[in-house]
């Protein structure tokens, strides 16, 4: 049975791909978010960006958080710890490199 979206093809039970042509739409695609803290008076704004955030931006931040973890100099702590608090700087700069933008 195929599934009622355009565009996406069932190859067997519970796994979909999109049919051709949805590479040039996520080299097309892209994102931004934009985040606002307010504390004591004072407001900060940070904007992150990049391609498309459905496979192309994913499959970076999962392979650069990776790669942080398996080469990169990061803070000595243990238990559990949010991606910032484990890799810190060291994934930023990667993240960077690979394409993505970090403003504030």
């Amino acid at each position: 049975m195929q599934p009622d979206m355009p565009g996406v093809r069932a190859n067997s039970p519970g796994v979909l791909s999109f049919a051709s042509g949805a590479a040039s739409r996520r080299e097309k695609s892209w994102f931004t978010v934009d985040f606002v803290a307010e504390h004591g008076g004072t407001t900060l704004h940070t904007r992150v960006s990049g391609g498309d955030p459905g496979y192309t931006e994913t499959a970076k931040m999962l392979s650069e958080c990776a790669l942080s973890l398996a080469f990169d100099d990061n803070p000595h702590l243990s238990g559990c710890l949010t991606t910032a608090q484990a890799m810190g700087d060291n994934l930023l700069g990667r993240l960077r490199a690979a394409g993505m933008r970090f403003e504030v």
